[in-house]
């Protein structure tokens, strides 16, 4: 994860990994361990967000 946000420290980047693998535990919960494309594709989209920071807008936000 360092490799990728070298902004973060090493503790910061475990901290975030341990907080994703919770959240795969969490969102594997609520949909009851569905091993479904929807499941798999929000969990990797989220994990993505979470460490890589990959993300996009979807709409433009309004200027101030």
């Amino acid at each position: 994860v360092v490799a990728v946000r070298p902004e973060w420290t090493p503790a910061e980047a475990r901290f975030a990994v341990h907080a994703a693998m919770a959240l795969v535990v969490d969102l594997g919960r609520l949909v009851r361990y569905a091993n479904s494309r929807e499941a798999r594709e929000t969990v990797q989209g989220l994990v993505d967000v979470t460490l890589l920071g990959r993300y996009r807008l979807r709409t433009t936000l309004p200027a101030r």
